[in-house]
């Protein structure tokens, strides 16, 4: 594992906050070119940012075929390996080999910071089949899971890979382990699964498409107890989940402008939060002399500091583009802005 140098690189101070002091968590903006991927990372401790050139600094290839993120953790695949970066830690691992088999063909590829896990099939077969990688030793092993479908969702938590996938009428959940190397549990469900959210002890939310979820525990998938919700969650994604609350995002009607917005769903009332960033920025724009158009790229929710950081990019009256981050709270105000060189891509606060 290499460690990021911070030799001859930009500080980058934090944008000037209103009324009182600002502190923000550990967070990275991630942005890109036709040469290379850039971080932003912003230190909790000094409130000051440094920007990286990680094609340079840490040899992640820019030619990539796909980008997979779990929280800080990103997996920047090509066709038979893999740089895993942990940007909490700024530590990056290199799976130089994903094995496999004449003629198998590759469906999605998942992983954490310490697990890959690949699905798979083979030309007018049926049934599909994993491929769990640990990331440090690049120990590898196939586990068969039957008839699934190329829709089947892939979740990675720690030493664990969770299989999620339905029927026309119901759904199956399953857990595969590196210790077992094999299915150690699995839950059938009478009704679609549409994804999960992972708590923080030792448990798992399993929604369904008919406004239901299911607690269960994370190791034998128990149900735990059982709820009505509207929430879906999105393919694969991880969310953050704090105290019953999942923050994750909302989709506004469209044709529209904006597409997408921050969302927090309470789980035990069904209630949520929508912070309206298409008015935020409107009204941002109406106070702007310098700023004819300005649009969110992606945000992430700062748990710890209760702000959202909301990556933009935007154009002045003659049309010059202009990149930054807000950092906005709960009651929709922009707390700070901060002004970045490259166009953001990505947003990830480390907690």
């Amino acid at each position: 594992m290499l460690g990021l140098s911070c030799s001859d690189d930009e500080v980058v101070t934090s944008g000037e906050s209103h009324e009182e002091a600002l502190f923000l968590s550990n967070f990275s903006i991630v942005s890109f070119d036709d040469d290379a991927f850039y971080e932003y990372r912003f230190d909790q401790n000094t409130q000051e940012a440094v920007t990286f050139n990680l094609t340079e600094q840490q040899g992640i290839s820019r030619q990539v075929f796909f980008v997979h993120r779990n929280e800080s953790v990103f997996g920047f695949y090509n066709q038979g390996n893999s740089f895993v970066k942990d940007f909490s830690t700024n530590q990056i691992s290199f799976v130089d080999d994903f094995g496999g088999e004449p003629g198998e063909e590759r469906i999605t590829a998942r992983n954490d910071r310490e697990t890959l896990a690949i699905l798979y099939t083979f030309p007018n077969a049926d049934n599909y089949f994993l491929r769990v990688i640990d990331i440090a030793s690049n120990f590898q092993f196939n586990v068969a899971l039957g008839e699934l479908g190329p829709a089947a969702k892939l979740y990675v938590q720690g030493d664990d890979v969770y299989v999620v996938h339905n029927t026309d009428q119901s759904g199956q959940l399953q857990r595969i382990t590196k210790e077992s190397q094999s299915i150690q549990a699995q839950a059938v469900y009478d009704t679609t699964l549409s994804g999960l959210v992972f708590g923080e002890d030792q448990d798992l939310f399993a929604f369904s498409f008919a406004g239901s979820f299911q607690r269960v525990n994370a190791l034998d998938l128990s149900e735990i107890s059982a709820g009505e919700s509207s929430f879906i969650p999105g393919d694969s994604f991880t969310y953050k989940y704090r105290d019953g609350i999942v923050y994750s995002q909302f989709e506004y009607p469209q044709p529209n402008f904006y597409a997408i917005g921050p969302k927090a769903y309470n789980l035990e009332t069904g209630n949520e939060l929508l912070i309206d960033i298409a008015a935020i920025f409107d009204n941002y724009v109406s106070d702007q002399a310098d700023t004819s158009v300005i649009q969110p790229v992606h945000f992430d929710y700062d748990i710890n500091n209760q702000v959202w950081i909301v990556a933009f990019t935007g154009k002045n009256e003659s049309d010059v583009e202009r990149y930054g981050y807000f950092v906005i709270n709960e009651d929709e105000e922009i707390l700070s802005e901060t002004s970045l060189e490259r166009m953001p891509w990505t947003v990830m606060v480390h907690n």
